[in-house]
């Protein structure tokens, strides 16, 4: 082994335990956190507690929550993919997110379309609940951007000879050309409440599947989230 290979293997093997370390901390700080949020449910339900006591006891509540989220997030963007891997037909699972995001989309008056396309019969290896997470994440996103508006968000599926490409463009207002690229850092966001962690995620899972991810957009011109993913008949096996 050559000594570019060697600290290659070292960063990688660095990489590992960190993320190890990150996912024993992540799993410590849940626990405290559920044990906050069981102590304010008890005081915010007590008979004895002035109303703003119990405003204050609702508020750690409410904080319990977005930290839990929050460690989540972070816990499924520091460990492995895990997960049976299995063809995956991509219209049909476009259908299925399409159908998740339904509630929250009528609430905002925006309109989901699925364009299925060629590759509505096309299939990729991969772990199901894990593709379904991405595409719901960017599901999300995009009616949060449209929320005060409303518009339409398109899912849209393309067949090419090796790969499925799948687009997800909102009508939402956009952001600078120049913060595209900022998109899939961890903890960039643009939301008033968002953790900045959703996209780097939805770039892990595509990655870990053999795929990349990347985002067209410029102001009032809304945004477009473009996965592209091996098709099952070409892929080899992919590293989780």
């Amino acid at each position: 082994m050559n000594p570019p290979d060697v600290m290659v293997e070292r960063r990688a093997n660095r990489l590992q335990e960190l993320g190890q370390a990150h996912a024993q901390l992540a799993h410590e700080l849940r626990n405290i956190l559920v044990n906050i949020g069981i102590l304010a449910r008890r005081l915010a339900e007590s008979d004895s507690l002035s109303d703003e006591d119990r405003e204050a006891a609702e508020l750690i509540l409410q904080q319990e929550c977005m930290g839990e989220e929050l460690l989540g997030e972070a816990l499924d963007l520091v460990s492995p993919l895990e997960g049976e891997r299995e063809p995956i037909e991509i219209g049909s699972l476009l259908e299925e997110v399409g159908q998740t995001l339904e509630p929250a989309a009528d609430e905002h008056d925006i309109d989901i379309r699925i364009e299925p396309g060629d590759a509505r019969a096309l299939e990729v290896t991969g772990v199901r609940k894990k593709l379904r997470q991405a595409f719901i994440n960017l599901g999300d996103n995009a009616i949060d951007a449209m929320a005060e508006s409303g518009g339409s968000l398109t899912f849209a599926a393309e067949a090419g000879p090796e790969t499925v490409t799948v687009s997800v463009r909102d009508t939402g207002p956009g952001i600078p050309e120049s913060e595209v690229d900022r998109l899939f850092q961890p903890f960039e966001t643009t939301k008033e409440n968002g953790t900045g962690l959703g996209l780097p995620l939805v770039r892990k899972i595509v990655e870990a599947h053999g795929g990349h991810v990347e985002a067209e957009s410029s102001s009032g011109q809304g945004l477009t989230v473009i996965a592209t993913l091996p098709r099952a008949e070409q892929e080899g096996e992919c590293d989780s």
